[in-house]
C-alpha cells in the first residue's frame, strides 16, 4: 500500500511537472537605457550567441524563443506598455532576421507590472533599480 501511494505520488508530481515549461537554457536578459527599444550592437552579438549557440545543442526543432518586455515604472502606464512592446518586438526581429522562424517565438510585454526581483534590496541605487527594469528576457522552452 505504502509503495502503490509513493507511486501515484510520484506520477502526480511528474504530470504536474512536465505540464510546466522549464527553460532548457538559463534566461538571457538585455537592459535598455530610459525610452529606448532598439538593439545595440554589443546587445545583437550577446543574443545571437545565446540564442545560436544553445540551439545548437538542441538534438530535435522541438523549442519555442519567449520573449518578455519589461519597463522601468517612470512614465504613464501606457507608454510604458507600449515600449515593454516595442523592446520584444525588437528582439524578435532581430532573431527572425538571423533565421529563428517567427512560429517558434512568442512575445509578451508587461510595461512595468512585472519587477526584476535582483533590483528589491535596499542598498542599491534607484537609478540601478530602475535599469534592472528597463529589459527584454529572453527563454528557450520546449514547445510541448
Amino acid at each position: 500500500m505504502k509503495f502503490s501511494l509513493l507511486l501515484i505520488l510520484i506520477c502526480l508530481n511528474f504530470s504536474v511537472t512536465a505540464q510546466q515549461k522549464t527553460p532548457l537554457f538559463p534566461k538571457f536578459s538585455t537592459y535598455y537605457a530610459t525610452g529606448q527599444w532598439n538593439l545595440q550592437d554589443v546587445q545583437k552579438e550577446n543574443l545571437k550567441t545565446y540564442v545560436m549557440n544553445n540551439l545548437k545543442t538542441l538534438k530535435d526543432s522541438n523549442y519555442i524563443v519567449r520573449i518578455e518586455g519589461h519597463t522601468d515604472a517612470i512614465g504613464h502606464k501606457t507608454n510604458n506598455q507600449l515600449l515593454s512592446e516595442k523592446r520584444a518586438a525588437s528582439v524578435a526581429a532581430f532573431l527572425i532576421s538571423n533565421g529563428i522562424p517567427e512560429s517558434r517565438i512568442i512575445k509578451s510585454h508587461f510595461g512595468s507590472s512585472v519587477k526584476n526581483k535582483s533590483g528589491s534590496n535596499d542598498f542599491i541605487k534607484k537609478e540601478d533599480i530602475l535599469y534592472n527594469n528597463r529589459r527584454v528576457e529572453v527563454t528557450i522552452e520546449p514547445a510541448n
